[in-house]
């Protein structure tokens, strides 16, 4: 059927919002077959739906600010046009405006400046600058990596 082939197709491409509702519509149809593929198609796109929801709770959960908003930016994109893109541009919007992403982001600034110059810093001094970082942003991704490496020069 070829609204099927729309749905499929805009799947394929990525546009998950404009398939959900495709799909929606295919559901209600009279052929049993048109109904078994939007079925199938509609089960891709919970599943997506469910582990892209999975994985923002874990990088929500652990403070991984900045893989959380990249995914919820991705996904109000992916799955424009329904409800679950708008939550997720909200949230990303808001994560973005809080305290907590600026210091994601910050810490990883810092981290990515200070990490080439490492090697050739006395171990004293990579360990002060590290632990520094670590100590800044003890709650960032950045913050807990600066804290392992700095392990590396306390022999």
């Amino acid at each position: 059927h070829e609204s099927v082939g729309a749905a499929w197709s805009a799947y394929d491409n990525g546009q998950y919002g404009g398939a959900v509702n495709a799909v929606e519509k295919l559901l209600k149809h009279k052929d049993e077959k048109v109904k078994a593929d939007a079925q199938y198609i509609a089960d891709l796109l919970n599943g997506r739906m469910e582990m892209n929801k999975a994985a923002a709770k874990i990088y929500r959960d652990g403070g991984e600010l900045e893989k959380l908003v990249a995914l919820l930016e991705g996904d109000a994109k992916a799955f424009s046009g329904i409800d679950y893109a708008k939550d997720c541009a909200s949230e990303a919007k808001k994560t973005k405006a809080g305290k907590a992403y600026k210091e994601c982001v910050e810490a990883r600034e810092k981290l990515e400046r200070l990490t080439p110059s490492l090697k050739d810093m006395k171990s004293s001094d990579a360990l002060k600058a590290l632990n520094k970082l670590a100590k800044e942003f003890p709650d960032t991704p950045a913050g807990k990596q600066a804290a392992e490496l700095a392990k590396e020069y306390e022999k």
